[in-house]
């Protein structure tokens, strides 16, 4: 937050904002606007407790991308989804891995999706005004089983649902299509799954809980 009355050199944070960087009180810092490392391998910034981006691109490819924001120790196995899927579909991807030593890569690194910007991620900014015809992002929830938003077509989403639903094979797990009240629709245009997508019509985010990320994640991909 930002007020005229400021220090040009200040920034205002909440308390919870300053409690995820590890303290109460007010700090001295340096700003830098890129987040990740550049230059550690996934293994050297496990170690070190960093986010990495990782982009796999032809430089032309208008047809589909894969996301993974919140990958590494954010939202388990995310990426790992992202990365299987890129790899069959021989197409694009955009992956985050973040990892917090001891614990807590979710409160270190998760940025919600609508907040994600190409200034703050080199890679994603090369890809940030392609226009995909198509965007599918992985992502994790605390519950639930399985929830499809994004702005792409009902249709789409309820045809992806029934996909989902005979590659798990279990009647415990609950398959949905977002509704426009559900907390994760992800149906906003600031969204990253749907700004990235033509007309912001192609986006389709994939939520699922810890059990399908951990059991059913291969089941999801290939669905």
């Amino acid at each position: 937050e930002k007020r005229k009355q400021d220090n040009p050199n200040g920034v205002r944070m909440g308390l919870d904002a300053r409690l995820r960087i590890g303290t109460s009180d007010q700090f001295p810092a340096t700003l830098a606007i890129p987040v990740v490392a550049t230059d550690l391998t996934d293994a050297q910034a496990k170690a070190a407790g960093e986010l990495v981006e990782r982009l796999v691109d032809d430089g032309s490819n208008t047809g589909l991308v894969v996301i993974a924001p919140h990958g590494g120790g954010i939202e388990t196995n995310t990426d790992v989804q992202a990365e299987t899927l890129t790899t069959a579909l021989a197409c694009s991807s955009w992956i985050c891995k973040g990892w917090r030593v001891g614990g807590g890569a979710y409160e270190r690194w998760h940025i919600t999706s609508t907040k994600l910007s190409p200034n703050s991620f080199p890679a994603l900014g090369q890809i940030a005004n392609r226009g995909f015809a198509y965007c599918v992002a992985f992502h994790g929830m605390s519950s639930g089983g399985v929830l499809i938003g994004g702005g792409a077509p009902l249709e789409l989403k309820q045809m992806v649902r029934s996909a989902i639903v005979a590659a798990i094979g279990d009647s415990t797990i609950a398959v949905t299509v977002a509704s426009p009240v559900d907390l994760y629709n992800a149906d906003s245009p600031d969204n990253v799954v749907n700004w990235l997508s033509a007309g912001g019509v192609g986006g389709l985010q994939i939520e699922q809980n810890l059990t399908v990320r951990q059991v059913y994640w291969q089941a999801v991909v290939d669905a």
